[in-house]
């Protein structure tokens, strides 16, 4: 037994209550003379009886309610011990490592895929920092309306995550990956639309205002100009089918990508 160990089980005992410790002296032995003064004065200062013994494991005695109970510290027990798998070494964290990068570049398709998400992630980014808003503002006009219309956009989206997972299912990832890429959110399909959304029906800033309220109140939940509820619905129509769209890729690029783990995890079963 270490050092180190030894002094962690006397630690536990103590702070478990322990007014008395029972040390192997087999295990003292194997310890150097700074550990034993260490526990020597960790003991004393806590008002704990130290105790040698012939035993093979490291014991402390505390006092319940119902008399004194022996309490022995165990790392683990022996059938867990024997089940306990061995820890990979560095070499084999490396290989691993290694051997994903590999993968990354192991053919035209996977690499692609991969620039082509670095590209489709920047493009996203800039559109959301720079672009969404002012959109979403010339046509709400105000700021209670596009928080009011960004709510609706979120509940579509929680059945197009739950379909997605269902229907990635009947596509194989490599034929479908690009078609469904090209039609989510922020790839070519969805700036196309939202192009043509606002070049063939523009903002309209005056007009008659379109009030939608929720039922049985009298809260007003939208207000809006009348001649802006087309272009938002196509707005809502292109978030949600582009969503989808995006949620099929992303699961079926998961799979393309943890295939080849699956398999090393396999082989080294």
């Amino acid at each position: 037994m270490s050092s180190h160990v030894l002094l962690n089980q006397v630690d536990r005992l103590i702070n478990s209550g322990a007014v008395r410790i029972f040390i192997p002296i087999s295990v003292l032995n194997q310890i150097d003379d700074n550990v034993r003064d260490a526990i020597s004065q960790v003991c004393k200062g806590n008002d704990i009886e130290l105790q040698l013994t012939t035993d093979d494991c490291v014991k402390g005695l505390v006092h319940m309610p119902d008399g004194e109970k022996v309490m022995i510290v165990v790392k683990d027990f022996p059938e867990v011990e024997a089940m306990r798998t061995k820890r990979p070494t560095l070499s084999e964290y490396t290989e691993l490592l290694g051997s994903g990068v590999k993968f990354l570049f192991s053919s035209k398709f996977v690499k692609h895929l991969v620039i082509g998400g670095c590209v489709l992630m920047s493009a996203t980014m800039v559109w959301g920092q720079l672009i969404l808003f002012p959109m979403y503002f010339s046509y709400l006009l105000t700021d209670v309306a596009v928080s009011s219309f960004r709510t609706v956009l979120f509940l579509p989206g929680v059945a197009t995550a739950e379909r997605s997972g269902v229907w990635a299912k009947r596509f194989e990832p490599e034929k479908w990956i690009p078609r469904f890429r090209a039609l989510q959110s922020g790839g070519f399909i969805f700036y196309m639309a939202f192009a043509i959304i606002m070049l063939v029906l523009p903002p309209a800033n005056t007009g008659i205002m379109l009030q939608i309220i929720i039922p049985f109140t009298q809260i007003v939940f939208l207000e809006l100009p009348a001649s802006n509820v087309l272009p938002i619905l196509f707005m809502t129509m292109t978030f949600v089918f582009t969503g989808l769209f995006g949620g099929i890729a992303e699961i079926l690029s998961q799979a393309l990508f943890c295939a080849p783990l699956r398999q090393s995890l396999q082989y080294r079963r």
